[in-house]
């Protein structure tokens, strides 16, 4: 039965995404403390110092955006799965009648 099989896709696809989101929230959320110490740990007016912290805010910062481009291709690659599951069930639906 063509319905079951499509439950079972849409399962799956569900399953991935719940691990796919976990994964996110918790590099989101690692990332939120280690913004945070940046912050607390702002070091004075030396100028060394301030290229330093300036370097490292930097790359959690760029850590922080590719973990959500990452989660992002990963929800464009679900939307385009899903697609392409709806036109082909409407496809069959159509070749039904």
């Amino acid at each position: 039965m063509e319905v079951f099989k499509d439950i079972a896709k849409i399962q799956e696809v569900a399953a991935a995404l719940s691990g796919k989101n976990k994964e996110f929230y918790d590099s989101f959320t690692e990332l939120g403390v280690k913004l945070k110490t940046l912050d607390e740990q702002w070091e004075g007016d030396d100028k060394q110092a301030f290229i330093t912290q300036i370097n490292g805010d930097y790359k959690v910062y760029a850590e922080f955006y590719d973990n959500v481009n990452k989660f992002v291709a990963h929800l464009n690659e679900v939307i385009e799965k899903t697609l392409g599951n709806e036109k082909n069930n409407i496809a069959i639906v159509n070749n039904r009648g």
